[in-house]
């Protein structure tokens, strides 16, 4: 429980349906170094930023708020010697990454799945590439009945 709606110690913004946004830089901070101090982890992966964008209205309504979010996952994550993947980006969470020197990768592809277009990795690519980041892509199946 992180929220303070439900009974936890940070500040969240939370929609009326799934989505909730830390609007707390000591949350960045406590996960951070908590996952870092106790899981060994050197590289968060910052998921769903699209849906995360798209789907709360604040993000829309308020000029800075997304900006904000952003910068204090990085700080946090330049504070404890960590880098950040984005992952499901929009090409403003890439330009955006020039400002937060701890995000060193982005992922360029869709979600895979099979006969689908994540193989068309060129355009998005350049891009990253042209960022300074390193691109990735999705995983993919290799054996028809995947477990």
């Amino acid at each position: 429980v992180y929220a303070k709606q439900n009974g936890g110690r940070f500040n969240f913004i939370i929609d009326t349906g799934h989505i909730a946004l830390p609007n707390d830089p000591d949350f960045w901070r406590y996960l951070l170094s908590t996952a870092r101090d106790e899981w060994n982890l050197r590289v968060y992966e910052q998921d769903w930023l699209l849906t995360e964008f798209g789907g709360l209205k604040e993000l829309e309504m308020d000029l800075n708020l997304g900006k904000t979010w952003l910068d204090e996952m990085g700080e946090a994550a330049k504070e404890l010697g960590l880098t950040i993947q984005y992952c499901m980006a929009w090409t403003r969470h890439v330009l955006q990454s020039v400002m937060i020197p701890v995000v060193t990768q982005t992922r360029v592809s869709g979600d895979y799945h099979p006969g689908n277009t994540q193989w068309k990795i060129g355009y998005s690519t350049i891009l990253v590439h042209a960022l300074g980041l390193a691109a990735f892509k999705d995983d993919f199946h290799t054996l028809s009945n995947e477990p």
